[in-house]
């Protein structure tokens, strides 16, 4: 976009209720340098365990205003609540440790 953003970014594993999912997600931020040779991505930031994050409280709060559902307490899931200014970003959602599974990827313009 062309003026900054907060942005609701979630990496679910346990909480989607099926079998077989990534158990610990873990989520990282990037956006491109355009300014440098190459662009190459910089991290904004990562998340893994929603609730260590310093802003968990605000989490919850904005989850609830965009309509995503509150994650139980304890989960291991990975949220990122930003303010993004305008840029080209990638989001990227991995197990902890190279652990594999299913894992569902959520993005929410929480402004």
């Amino acid at each position: 976009g062309e003026v900054d953003s907060k942005l609701l970014l979630r990496g679910l594993g346990p909480s989607i209720g099926i079998g077989g999912t990534i158990v610990d997600p873990k989520i990282t931020l990037f956006r491109t340098d355009f300014t440098t040779p190459g662009f190459p991505q910089i991290e904004v930031a990562v998340n893994d365990n929603w609730e260590d994050a310093a802003n968990s409280n605000e989490v919850v709060t904005v989850s609830q205003e965009v309509g995503a559902a509150v994650l139980a307490t304890g989960s291991k899931d990975a949220i990122l609540l930003v303010d993004a200014v305008p840029g080209l970003y990638s989001f990227v959602m991995e197990g902890v440790g190279e652990t594999t599974g299913i894992g569902l990827v959520e993005v929410f313009l929480a402004d």
